[in-house]
């Protein structure tokens, strides 16, 4: 996993509202604390299983909690990102170990025994769909650690819900 080198702004959650001339961005929304205001979060308006998703990662005694993402169509491509981490009471001694959560997801997709037509493999397919960053994070006064940020793109809307749904099952049942 490379260090993210365009995402620097945003270190300490929750980020604050910002309006700009392409639209608005609410913010950080802490949905381990207020689920409830999961449709505030327009930028999962159009992708409708992301709601899903965000709420289970961020329920009560997971692991991991989201601070921003975004999707739509970019270049003919269904494209977005999740930023997420660990949570601050669930940061690990050697919180750098999250570098490895992609390799750790594609050896996990590999033990799935998943119906695949396409050519290569669901591995193959992901690792071109999906990139892996870090960078560092601040959660309310936590002390630094650091934050994946996972980009996604896919030509069908179908696949770009397959690669979140088995990020959410790695995130949520499997890690």
């Amino acid at each position: 996993m490379d260090r993210d080198k365009y995402n620097e702004k945003f270190t300490k959650f929750p980020y604050k509202t910002n309006i700009r001339e392409d639209g608005i961005n609410n913010g950080g929304i802490d949905l381990t604390k207020e689920p409830h205001r999961i449709d505030e979060i327009h930028e999962i308006q159009d992708y409708p299983f992301m709601k899903k998703i965000l709420l289970n990662i961020n329920a009560k005694n997971q692991t991991y909690m989201t601070f921003g993402c975004d999707f739509g169509i970019l270049n003919d491509n269904h494209s977005g990102y999740i930023d997420f981490s660990y949570r601050p009471d669930k940061i690990p001694a050697d919180y750098t170990v999250i570098r490895n959560l992609d390799n750790n997801f594609y050896r996990y997709l590999s033990s799935l025994d998943l119906p695949w037509i396409a050519p290569g493999s669901p591995v193959d397919y992901a690792k071109n769909a999906l990139r892996w960053e870090y960078s560092s994070l601040v959660v309310y006064d936590s002390p630094k650690y650091e934050k994946v940020s996972l980009w996604m793109r896919a030509k069908e809307y179908e696949a770009l819900e397959w690669l979140a749904t088995y990020v959410h099952d790695f995130l949520v049942d499997h890690h």
